[in-house]
């Protein structure tokens, strides 16, 4: 009882402590103002010495409590020798990604049905309005992201009857709530709009708003609304940069994804959705950093898109900083920034002091065009602040809550504002966690007074930072040529293999490991040409003119990529294994936004605007042109079955409003209506931080900027859906008609965007051998399918030499689709319907992928590597064996062991030898011959692990992932070689530049190249043939 009492007392005294120490703040803020020159910790003596000492040996200590869990963390995986990849794969049986992504869809689709039982249980809009007003009140004390914010919140007329000071009566002045702030003395008042989702606001219906708000004693202002469109004034009027009270909009995607458990508030019980938990491979990351950070103050996080970057950096921080901690979290864009503080308020398990920050200088109209480009603070959800002073005072007073995370949050370009506040006196950082950090890799031209803000954040004599952590689906690197110009002096650069600014790679989850843990679904590009002459005779439907300027060649791009859509020419693919469903939602990348008329260079609102019109247009035309050459032969029931696909398209940019965006978003998230496809066309602004799982493909109708703008977009499409297989990358490439294939692939600038995304996709992708074999010069379709479109005909007359009047290229070369498809059932086909397939060029086609981004590392670069790791291994059993009398009665045992079963003169080097060779190629042997467990059931093979287990368990783990990369070469070569020939092919490889150079002692003794035992026990096995 006693002890009750004392504690009672004790947080009694902490919590009069802590007031006084806010009191002594604020007139530190307030005398620092009086003062500008001196900085807050100046005005004020005592903070840093007693409690900031304090709070930093409190972190001091959980950093080291977290480093030696996690060794012992790492150190019962090497024991096991379990992979986080075998956990992963353990943990997927019962739970998957899917799994947690439905949770979140259930609880967004809850709200919606609360939203509709509300609507249907009133009687007129005031009511089901006074309803939503009730919720809101509600919701706002109880949602974790906002509930900190606020003392109290009361209904307008509430808080009149209790502050007659501010207003003399109650009436409706069109302020519906108001809360008490926690932070300052003021109030903030709080609309409600509970309109249909598509229902667009007037400037008129927030007017009486924004009038009545603008006041001393309101501090802040919110708009809660469940609609997504807002008139153009009403945009104009949230943006105006010079308004003294900000305006935040909690939008429907705020409400929906809220950790209130929507189904069961709607029975009347508050609780919250089930927390998210860590899968082994972000337990495996979070060890791995910490133990990086035990060595190093800097250092890179790789994770693929869709992997939980944000979700594990918040595990990262609750164990490695705990309680105490002091964070800076920075961002590229306002989007980011509302999305990571709303999921780390919401999923943190220990409180969080949040802090949002957004400088004036990143406030404006943004550039449509330019994904850097922020809006205005209303786009934010959440409160900001702009000033360094109020930061520093806020921020301090956190800081005294020692129980407590307290953390910033900010945009790249709004960087000054903290490095100011660090100057006025906010504390060091314990941690700053860069996302997207590949934004601050850059240059920095030396006689070039002004830095970018990206790049100030890896100055610690700028911002000061105990550790920094960058984390990145795309590490950017520069080549030879910029780091030259850096060592003649004149630019600094900042690539992100200078472990000098960045830090060493800490831990990394590739975009194949990624595919591995069903995170992330696989990818296939589908590269469809199509012939010029496909619209320009037959197919020549509609003028430039009536497209507003759209090219024909850009109209040939819309076909070729609706063909695409509708899997039109892959439904004779096997490798779809069933996925056969036109695709229903996808985004698409021009190069501008609007193009001059008659330019061929791909416009996104173009293309949003005429693409409908266009395969619209393209069928009747068709059509037309079918019925005149086939007659009564040609079936248009069975055309319209097959050409079904319609499309809806929409344009977004980064000038819109976060409203706007969060429209079009929410309607490309929608269920499509029944043989619809949604497109939505972009320039940059959906390369980062959109979360669509659902999407289908991504069209690419330009070169991107960057091979980095490549991976950021496929990795949109790669996300995990329920029902969905894989995500497509739509190359839609437009041919000239009579141009030899070797010019056409050599000159046409338009296949550039196919070797770039190749490119960028065997940068991120180490299985890439598996889609392009530079080995075998085989290009696997289940990965990458080339389509030729076009419109030539040829005589079909037996003997016949005919030429094309294309080109010279002869009929042997380039041959009808039909003839090579085999069509069941009798079904008439889309190749039936007059469409042509060049089958020669795409055979060029495939060979030039061949050459510009097929693998051709040899197998005997491999082995040089493979012949030091085995000596190695052999020195470190020989270590092993000399060091423990154990271990030497158990390698005397085993040499008896085969002695008695091999009848050979074996000495104790030869079978250390044997062991450590044995070590290094089991795994080689498992990959090539997956069928036959060698190693499982070859009685010296299982012999021969086991011993090594004996000896050196960690050893053996620690060997094969020094070689995985090698192992996983082997695995994607035999999975490419899909008939005995080609196996053969691989298998004569691997002794011809494999065995014979990483094992020539063998060679010289033996006379032959070295055979594994597994092998001989194999071929002694098959039986003999006559």
């Amino acid at each position: 009882m006693f002890e009750v009492f004392e504690e009672f007392d004790r947080q009694q005294a902490e919590k009069k402590r802590n007031e006084k120490l806010q009191r002594k703040i604020n007139k530190a803020v307030q005398r620092a103002d009086e003062n500008t020159s001196k900085s807050l910790f100046e005005v004020f003596e005592n903070y840093d010495k007693e409690l900031e000492s304090k709070r930093q040996k409190q972190i001091l200590e959980n950093m080291n409590i977290a480093v030696v869990q996690a060794q012992q963390e790492q150190d019962e995986l090497k024991k096991s020798g379990r992979t986080e990849v075998q956990a992963e794969q353990q943990l997927n049986e019962s739970c998957s990604i899917v799994d947690q992504f439905s949770s979140g869809l259930n609880n967004a689709q809850a709200f919606d049905e609360l939203i509709k039982q509300i609507r249907e249980s009133s009687n007129a809009n005031r009511d089901y309005g006074t309803k939503f007003e009730t919720l809101i009140k509600d919701w706002l004390t109880k949602d974790s992201a906002y509930k900190d914010l606020f003392i109290k919140v009361q209904t307008y007329k509430e808080w009149a009857n209790e502050h007659p000071e501010y207003v003399s009566n109650a009436r409706d002045v069109g302020i519906d709530l108001v809360a008490t702030n926690a932070d300052d003395n003021c109030f903030s008042a709080i609309q409600c709009k509970m309109y249909k989702e598509h229902h667009s606001v007037a400037k008129a219906g927030i007017d009486s708003f924004i009038s009545a708000s603008d006041k001393n004693y309101f501090s802040r202002r919110y708009i809660v609304a469940t609609n997504e469109k807002w008139s153009e004034n009403v945009q104009n009027e949230l943006s105006q940069k010079e308004r003294r009270v900000p305006i935040n909009v909690i939008k429907h995607s705020d409400l929906a994804s809220s950790n209130v458990d929507w189904a069961q508030y709607a029975k009347g019980n508050v609780s919250y959705v089930k927390p998210r938990t860590l899968r082994p491979y972000q337990k495996d990351v979070i060890a791995k950093v910490i133990l990086g950070f035990k060595e190093h103050d800097r250092g890179k996080l790789i994770m693929a898109c869709g992997t939980g970057k944000t979700f594990t950096s918040m595990k990262l921080v609750e164990q490695y900083l705990g309680k105490g901690g002091f964070i800076l979290f920075l961002v590229p864009s306002l989007n980011l920034l509302s999305q990571t503080l709303s999921d780390w308020k919401r999923h943190c398990s220990i409180h969080i002091n949040a802090f949002a920050v957004c400088s004036d200088t990143s406030t404006g109209k943004a550039d449509a065009s330019d994904i850097d480009s922020l809006t205005v603070v209303d786009q934010l959800s959440y409160p900001a602040t702009t000033n360094a002073k109020a930061l520093v005072k806020n921020v301090l007073g956190a800081l005294t809550k020692t129980d407590d995370l307290t953390v910033i949050f900010s945009t790249y370009q709004s960087i000054e504002v903290i490095g100011e506040a660090q100057r006025l006196g906010l504390p060091e950082l314990n941690l700053i966690i860069c996302d997207e950090a590949h934004r601050t890799a850059g240059v920095t031209f030396n006689d070039d007074e002004k830095e970018s803000n990206f790049v100030k954040v890896h100055d610690n004599a700028f911002l000061k930072s105990q550790k920094r952590l960058y984390m990145t689906a795309t590490p950017k690197i520069y080549g030879s040529a910029p780091k030259e110009q850096q060592s003649a002096g004149e630019l600094t650069l900042y690539s992100m293999d200078d472990e000098a600014t960045f830090g060493p790679q800490f831990a990394s989850i590739p975009f194949t490991r990624a595919i591995d843990y069903k995170c992330l679904v696989d990818y296939k590009v589908v590269v469809l040409t199509l012939d010029e002459s496909f619209l320009e005779t037959d197919y020549n439907f509609i003028s430039t003119k009536e497209l507003g300027g759209l090219s024909v060649k850009n109209a040939a791009k819309i076909v070729g990529s609706w063909r695409a859509l509708s899997k039109i020419d892959l439904k004779h693919d096997k490798s779809l294994n069933g996925d056969i469903g036109h695709m229903k939602r996808a985004v698409g990348f021009a190069r501008v936004i609007e193009s001059a008329e008659n330019n061929e260079v791909p416009s996104s609102k173009q293309f949003a605007r005429y693409y409908t019109e266009v395969v619209d247009a393209y069928k009747d035309r068709e059509k037309a042109f079918l019925e005149k050459r086939f007659g009564k032969k040609w079936d248009e029931e069975k055309y319209d079955l097959t050409h079904s696909l319609k499309i809806e398209s929409n344009h977004i940019d980064g000038s819109m409003s976060a409203t706007q965006k969060d429209a079009l978003l929410s309607w490309l998230r929608e269920e499509p209506a029944k043989n619809t496809c949604k497109i939505l066309f972009n320039v940059r602004c959906l390369s980062e931080g959109v979360d669509v799982p659902s999407l289908d493909a991504v069209i690419f109708l330009s070169p991107r900027k960057s091979q980095i703008d490549v991976v950021q977009t496929v990795g949109r499409v790669m996300r995990v859906a329920p029902g969905k297989e894989r995500g497509y990358v739509i190359l839609p490439i437009v041919v000239p008609s009579g141009i030899a294939p070797d010019l056409v692939l050599n000159h046409n600038k338009d296949f550039d965007v196919v070797w770039q995304v190749l490119n960028a996709l065997k940068s991120i992708d180490p299985s890439f051998g598996r889609a392009v074999d530079g080995q075998t010069e085989q290009v696997n379709p289940d990965r990458i399918e080339v389509i030729s479109i076009t419109n030539d005909t040829f005589s079909h007359k037996k003997g016949a030499d005919s030429q094309s009047s294309a080109g010279d290229k002869t009929i042997s070369k380039k041959k009808k689709a039909k003839d090579n498809i085999k069509i069941d059932d009798g079904l008439q086909t889309e190749f039936e319907f007059g469409v042509e397939r060049d089958l020669y060029l795409e055979e060029q086609i495939k060979a030039k992928i061949v050459k510009k981004v097929g693998n051709r590392r040899e197998w005997s670069d491999w082995a040089e590597d493979v012949g030091e790791i085995c000596q190695t291994q052999i020195k470190h059993i020989k270590q092993v064996v000399s060091e423990s009398k154990k271990s030497q009665k158990a390698l005397a045992d085993f040499i008896e062991e085969l002695k008695a079963t091999l009848n050979g003169d074996l000495t104790e080097d030869s079978v250390i030898e044997m062991l450590g060779q044995h070590v290094v190629i089991k795994p080689v042997l498992a990959a090539l011959f997956k069928e036959y467990p060698f190693a499982e059931q070859n009685p010296i093979s299982k012999a021969m692990t086991e011993m090594m287990e004996k000896l050196d368990k960690a050893g053996m783990n620690k060997c094969t992932l020094q070689l995985e990369p090698f192992y996983l070469d082997v695995q994607r070569r035999m999975q490419a070689a899909t008939d005995s020939q080609t196996r053969q092919t691989v298998i004569k490889d691997l002794f011809d530049k494999f065995f014979k150079v990483a094992f020539p002692k063998m060679k010289d003794k033996l006379g032959i190249v070295y055979t594994p035992i597994e092998i001989i026990d194999f071929m002694s096995k098959i039986p003999m043939t006559p």
